[in-house]
């Protein structure tokens, strides 16, 4: 008796000391993921371009909700948003808005805390979704992988939707298997609920959720039988807000129209350059021993369950690529699912390993052994990742704010700047189109697609410009010559230096 009691003791013990070095690990892997995104905060984002975007409609929103703001700025703001045009609903552009009336400025080091923050507390989620699913240990490693792979740092450290968006994907992955483990008619609405949002910030995750909601109800009821009335609700509140603004965005007011006909170029599909630039960009996003470790661990799947969740979200991402066809084989951050997908991948390979290959008094410290070596080999990416950053790549705040000067904060304007100029536009409060360049790579190109001639660019524009901004040297001489001799033959410099050259829109032919 007193030895039985003796051992339900140690057994104890030994539990309760595992359970508090998960409790600890924990902890310092998401403080560890919180402070290396607040590093530098100033710098750039991993698309610039995507963020000024953000930028541009969360000061709107400011603007209207604090006095004193001088109309003209507001006037040249609205003239950039007009040409930048609608996307995704401003959501939280519109917050961040909110918060920059509250701090009493346009700060920028909000909107990125606050990504850094949605996206670890989409870990959160995925802890607890891949526990579900697997084992303690292969939670505890995937979440180490999602909060230290360098694409999510740069993603969630960036003003841009998408760190949200992943958040609120990972949310909805756990109310699908949530609503699975009891499947009521509260359980499914709260899913779809969850679900619409995520899709109403960006619809990217559509086939994802929807696959992974389908692969549940098939386990359920079988093939035939899958489509019953909890599909049905979820489909049509998931479906509905997005349907809504994304329809009257393509079919009503148009605004759409332009993204919609970039993303899905199925000519693509043909050239064998699209398929290995899906390839590059998808291994070298999400790190290329990563994808093989997922794709492995999918393959030793054993579970139903399981191989039907993962199965289908592989798929997904697949018939993803297949539809976004520009986007998937140019911008690492449309694999940001991708990550996700890997991280839940893990799963039957860490079951693997410790079913058949560590000693079981290792039990309770191989997962943090591991983590650790994980760690280790994502922090020396993630360091690389990081020095880059810490060199602005467009002009500086002080420079646009000089140049918005000389001009007058014009709104007619042609800019030859990085980031087709956004920068300049942004911090110097001017506005302007940038000189558009031939697409140098034929896969780019859209079928029949040519060079237009100065004369021809200039008549797009819509009016006269006033002034030639040129910050970008190298982009004037190697990609725009005959720009370059256009206006040294006919516009007469109106100011110049080291960093910058403007000429008068006044020009003689």
């Amino acid at each position: 008796m007193q030895l039985e009691l003796n051992l339900q003791s140690t057994i104890g013990k030994l539990v309760n000391h595992r359970q508090r070095l998960l409790q600890a690990g924990l902890v310092l892997l998401f403080l560890s993921a919180l402070i290396i995104r607040v590093y530098n905060l100033d710098a750039p984002g991993i698309l610039p371009e995507r963020e000024f975007r953000a930028m541009f409609f969360a000061r709107a929103h400011y603007y209207n909700r604090v006095d004193g703001i001088p109309e003209w700025q507001k006037e040249i703001n609205q003239i950039s948003l007009e040409k930048l045009g609608l996307l995704e609903p401003p959501i939280l552009e519109n917050f961040v808005g909110e918060l920059y009336a509250v701090a009493g400025g346009e700060y920028i080091q909000i909107a990125r805390i606050l990504g850094s923050v949605f996206w670890v507390i989409g870990g959160l989620f995925l802890y607890k979704s891949t526990r579900k699913l697997f084992t303690t240990e292969a939670a505890f490693i995937a979440t180490a992988y999602y909060l230290f792979v360098p694409l999510g740092i740069l993603t969630s450290r960036s003003f841009q939707p998408d760190s949200l968006m992943i958040m609120l994907f990972l949310m909805s992955l756990f109310a699908i298997l949530w609503h699975h483990e009891e499947p009521t008619r509260f359980r499914v609405v709260v899913a779809a609920s969850i679900s619409a949002l995520t899709l109403l910030v960006k619809p990217l995750p559509i086939f994802s959720i929807f696959a992974a909601f389908i692969a549940l109800s098939i386990y359920r009821n079988g093939w035939r039988r899958f489509v019953d009335s909890h599909f049905l609700i979820y489909s049509f509140i998931t479906l509905l807000p997005v349907s809504l603004y994304y329809g009257y965005g393509l079919f009503g007011a148009g605004f759409l129209d332009a993204q919609a006909e970039m993303s899905f170029r199925p000519n693509l599909l043909i050239h064998r350059e699209f398929w290995e630039g899906w390839l590059i960009v998808g291994a070298s996003s999400v790190g290329i021993t990563a994808l093989l470790t997922g794709l492995l661990g999918w393959s030793l799947v054993r579970e139903k369950l399981q191989r039907l969740l993962l199965t289908a979200l592989w798929i997904s991402y697949v018939i993803f690529g297949l539809v976004f066809t520009h986007h998937i084989h140019t911008h690492t951050y449309y694999h940001l699912q991708l990550v996700v997908i890997i991280a839940l991948s893990f799963g039957p390979l860490i079951a693997l390993l410790k079913e058949h290959f560590m000693a079981e008094s290792w039990n309770y410290f191989r997962p943090f052994a591991i983590a650790a070596f994980l760690v280790t080999i994502i922090f020396f990416d993630v360091r690389d990742v990081r020095a880059g950053l810490n060199a602005p790549n467009f002009e500086s705040e002080q420079l646009a704010q000089e140049i918005g000067e000389i001009v007058n904060h014009s709104s007619r304007l042609v800019l030859v700047s990085l980031h087709y100029g956004q920068s300049l536009e942004y911090y110097g409060r001017l506005s302007g189109a940038p000189w558009p360049k031939a697409i140098e790579y034929w896969l780019y190109r859209r079928p029949g697609e040519r060079e237009l001639s100065i004369q021809e660019r200039l008549d797009n524009l819509g009016y006269e410009p006033e002034y030639f901004v040129i910050t970008d040297f190298n982009g004037l001489n190697n990609r725009h010559p005959d720009l370059k001799e256009y206006l040294s033959a006919n516009c007469t410099i109106f100011a110049e230096s080291d960093q910058y050259l403007i000429y008068n829109g006044n020009c003689t032919q």
